[in-house]
C-alpha cells in the first residue's frame, strides 16, 4: 500500500500529504497529471503534481512568499502576469531570479502607475532584463552621439546620466517633456534617419517616470540610464551578457542576444524604406503599389474595405514612411498609434 490517503471523484483529486489535504479540481491545469499520479500511485513527487506552483517556492527569499497559488512580495500580490509567468520557468527549471530582482526594484519606484504600467509595457513590447533585474533598451542618437533633443547629452558607450526626478512629468498624455527617453527598437528606429546610431541602455525600474501614450506607446521616460553597448560594433550580445541570465516577458522569446539581432535585420529595411521614399510609387507589401491604387480604392465602398484592411497589415514604421510620401504632417509623432495614423492617411487621401 502506498502509506497515502486519497479520494477521487468526476470532479476532484485529493491527497493526504503530510497530514494537509491537497485538491486538484477539474479544469485545472495539474487536474489530469494528478488523477495519473494518484492512479498509478506514483508519490515520488506526487506535493509538486498537486501543487505545481510550489516549485516556485525555493527561489523566494526575503520579503516574497508563495500563498494560495500566488507569489507575493511584502505580503501583497504581484502583477497576475509576471506571476504566472515565473511559475511557468521555476516548472520548466529556469531560474526567475532576474524578473524577481526587477519587481524588487520596481517597488522602489514611488510611482504607482509606473509600478502598475511597465510590467504590461515590458511584455507588449518583448523588452528584455539583465540578472540584476535591470530594462534594457534602445535609444537613437545623433551620429556623434549627442541627443535629437538638446545636442548636449554625450550617449558615449559607458555614459551615465540622471536628472531630478520631479522636473519630469508622470503624465502619459505629455508626449513630450523633460526626461531621458528610451524603448522599444521601433521607437528607436522612428528617429534620424541613416545617420543615426543606436544603443542598448540600461534602466533601474526604480527610475522609470512615465510610459507616454504617444508612439504606440513603445517608448518610457527615465530619470537615469546607462549607455551600454552600440550593438553595430558587437557580433553577439553574448560578449556583454550571458543569455541564461536574461530574459523576455514572452516564453518563446530569445534573450537580450536578440536586441542585436533585431537591429540586423531591421538596418536593411530602413534603407529599403528610404530608398521607396524617392520612388513615387511606393510598394510596401508584395504587389500593393499604395500610391497608385488606394486613391482608386477609396472610390468604391468595397474596395475602400479593402484598402483599409490592406493599411491594418502595415506596420506602424510603414505607415509612417508612407504618411509622410502623401504629405500627412507629424506623421512620426501622432498619438493614438495606428488606428489613429491610418485615419489620418486616410483623410489626406480624401483632400
Amino acid at each position: 500500500m502506498s502509506g497515502y490517503s486519497y479520494t477521487i471523484t468526476n470532479d476532484t483529486v485529493s491527497v493526504v500529504v503530510d497530514g494537509e489535504v491537497l485538491t486538484v479540481r477539474r479544469g485545472a491545469d495539474n487536474f489530469e497529471a494528478a488523477r495519473k499520479a494518484v492512479l498509478s500511485e506514483d508519490w515520488s513527487d506526487i506535493k509538486s503534481v498537486l501543487s505545481p506552483g510550489l516549485r516556485i517556492e525555493k527561489w523566494l527569499k526575503g520579503r516574497f512568499a508563495f500563498v494560495d497559488g500566488h507569489i507575493t512580495y511584502m505580503g501583497e500580490r504581484i502583477d497576475e502576469r509576471l506571476n504566472k509567468r515565473l511559475i511557468t520557468m521555476a516548472e520548466s527549471g529556469t531560474s526567475p531570479e532576474a524578473w524577481l530582482k526587477f519587481w524588487g526594484k520596481l517597488q522602489d519606484n514611488p510611482s504607482m502607475r509606473s509600478v502598475s504600467q511597465l510590467p504590461g509595457f515590458l511584455e507588449n513590447k518583448g523588452i528584455p532584463i539583465d540578472d540584476t533585474g535591470c530594462i534594457l533598451a534602445y535609444k537613437a542618437v545623433r551620429s556623434d552621439y549627442l541627443d535629437f533633443h538638446s545636442g548636449t547629452v554625450s550617449n558615449t558607450v559607458g555614459s551615465k546620466h540622471s536628472m531630478p526626478r520631479n522636473k519630469i512629468s508622470d503624465d502619459p498624455n505629455h508626449a513630450c517633456h523633460e526626461g531621458f527617453h528610451v524603448g522599444a527598437l521601433e521607437y528607436a528606429r522612428s528617429f534620424g534617419g541613416e545617420n543615426r546610431r543606436i544603443l542598448i541602455c540600461r534602466v533601474d525600474p526604480a527610475d522609470v517616470v512615465c510610459i507616454p501614450y504617444d508612439c504606440s506607446s513603445q517608448k518610457m521616460r527615465t530619470c537615469k540610464y546607462e549607455v551600454l553597448s552600440e550593438p553595430e560594433s558587437v557580433t553577439h550580445m553574448s560578449d556583454i551578457y550571458e543569455p541564461s541570465t536574461v530574459g523576455t516577458m514572452h516564453p518563446n522569446e530569445g534573450s537580450v542576444q536578440d536586441l542585436d539581432d533585431d537591429l540586423d535585420d531591421d538596418r536593411d529595411l530602413d534603407d529599403d524604406l528610404d530608398d521607396d521614399l524617392d520612388d513615387d510609387d511606393l510598394v510596401l507589401n508584395d504587389g500593393l503599389d499604395l500610391n497608385d491604387g488606394l486613391d482608386d480604392d477609396l472610390d468604391d465602398d468595397a474596395a475602400a474595405g479593402s484598402a483599409e484592411n490592406d493599411l491594418q497589415t502595415k506596420t506602424l514604421q510603414e505607415l509612417r514612411v508612407y504618411a509622410r510620401s502623401i504629405g500627412v504632417k507629424g506623421a512620426n509623432n501622432i498619438p493614438g498609434g495606428k488606428v489613429a495614423l491610418i485615419a489620418a492617411i486616410q483623410a489626406a487621401l480624401r483632400t
